[in-house]
């Protein structure tokens, strides 16, 4: 499943007028927000908001988690045994492993690979 088709399966029609700030959009209630704001950072070229990917990591929502990892292992070429779909107990233990992962190399924006997202043509 691409990217392009986990945020169209969350998107919802009152969302495309509401678009909060990063990192609000983050904590937003409506998922779609939530992923679109993945999307965003991802499209940003903007390392600034990784915590905040790997926060989406315990989302509520299996789509944002999803997403979230899906953008994470693309920027980091990392998956660090996530399963989105793993009940929270066992992912709580992999965003830790996250968590840890992030401080221990403490990612450098220029090497991430912030490639163009494929459309859903592609």
């Amino acid at each position: 499943m691409g990217l392009c088709m986990i945020v169209n399966s969350v998107a919802t029609p009152s969302c495309a007028t509401r678009v909060p700030r990063l990192p609000d959009a983050f904590t937003d209630e409506a998922p779609a927000t939530r992923a679109r704001a993945i999307i965003r950072v991802y499209e940003s070229t903007d390392a600034t908001y990784l915590s905040n990917l790997v926060d989406c990591l315990d989302d509520e929502d299996a789509a944002v988690r999803l997403l979230a990892i899906l953008t994470l292992e693309k920027l980091t070429g990392k998956r660090l045994d996530y399963d989105y779909a793993a009940p929270r107990a066992n992912r709580r233990e992999a965003v830790k492993a996250w968590r840890n992962y992030m401080a221990d190399h403490r990612v450098e924006p220029e090497k991430l690979n912030f490639n163009p997202l494929p459309s859903d043509s592609e």
